[in-house]
């Protein structure tokens, strides 16, 4: 059996090297924009965190002067 010319044995592994990255190359392109939702949900949870606090502390605050206010009258 004659063999085959050395361009097709090069183009046949250069293949089997496209076939084996294929799969995991899939999975990280499938998992991107899995990734990137959920980077912007924790993104909006720390906003939400951040403007929270930042009333609940206001909130606090204001209540925390009340008495003061009161016994100056």
């Amino acid at each position: 059996m004659p063999e085959p010319p050395a361009e097709l044995v090069a183009w046949v592994r250069g293949a089997a090297k496209v076939k084996r990255l294929a799969l995991p190359v899939g999975i990280l392109v499938g998992m991107l924009p899995l990734l990137l939702s959920l980077e912007h949900l924790l993104l909006e949870m720390m906003l939400l965190i951040l403007l929270f606090s930042g009333w609940l502390l206001q909130l606090l605050c204001a209540n925390a002067m009340l008495p003061l206010q009161i016994g100056k009258d």
